[in-house]
């Protein structure tokens, strides 16, 4: 049974095993839409049905799918799906092997926290990022980050960025307008607004944030803005 930290006694699976499957995507932004498919069904040319047998799948109570994506700075940022029967949702943690325990930068699910990553961080993440167990391409590790990012300042080219690895991850038709639809929308929490301060990336929510110094420590929230790598731009 795979191990992480903070879920030694769930029935975590090796999620990679589901990355190929074409389904995935949808059902995985499924969060991103509010549970909305009919967006994700149109754009990646599936009927409805199909996307909620995935999920049943992808949310057994048995088997819960985990994903661990390696970052230069030593850090491991976790997915899990946690399919408790009465208390299901996505966990994104991260971890360093000197702490004590991760650091939970979001969940997903109708009690939200978050968000996790503003814009530049979710690029700088997927593209220095390692999954373990598969290969993903950046665009893919994009997908699958993407629920928990929340930001009022995105560029210009944003749209265009995620169109592109909707695109190549089975959103075939019209993947321009599923990206705008998504970036409108941005998930459980909407658009909101980051700030940096003393070398800390603070997330200014009005409600629910993790990455605020009312959660963790300055020095927590150091270390994450540093093991996370924002880039300069988003190009």
């Amino acid at each position: 049974m795979l191990k992480l930290p903070g879920y030694t006694d769930d029935p975590l699976i090796d999620g990679c095993e589901a990355l190929d499957d074409p389904l995935f995507w949808p059902v995985h932004l499924l969060q991103y839409t509010g549970g909305d498919p009919d967006e994700l069904c149109a754009a990646f040319d599936v009927d409805e049905a199909e996307i909620w047998r995935s999920y049943r799948r992808l949310s057994d109570e048995h088997r819960w799918p985990a994903f661990s994506i390696s970052l230069p700075s030593g850090h491991l940022l976790s997915l899990v799906y946690r399919n408790f029967k009465e208390d299901s949702g996505y966990d994104y943690h991260l971890h360093h092997p000197g702490w004590a325990k991760p650091v939970l930068l979001a969940t997903v699910e109708g009690h939200y926290l978050g968000p996790g990553l503003c814009w530049d961080e979710l690029l700088a993440v997927s593209r220095s990022g390692a999954i373990t167990g598969a290969t993903l391409s950046a665009e893919g590790q994009m997908l699958l980050l993407l629920p928990i990012m929340a930001d009022t300042d995105l560029p210009a080219n944003a749209v265009d960025k995620l169109a592109g690895a909707l695109h190549a991850f089975g959103a075939s038709r019209q993947p321009q307008r599923l990206a705008q639809l998504l970036l409108d929308g941005q998930g459980m929490w909407g658009p909101q607004p980051w700030q940096m301060v003393g070398g800390m990336r603070i997330s200014a929510a009005s409600r629910y944030a993790t990455r605020s110094p009312e959660v963790l420590s300055d020095a927590i929230l150091t270390e994450i803005t540093m093991a996370l790598g924002t880039v300069s731009s988003a190009s």
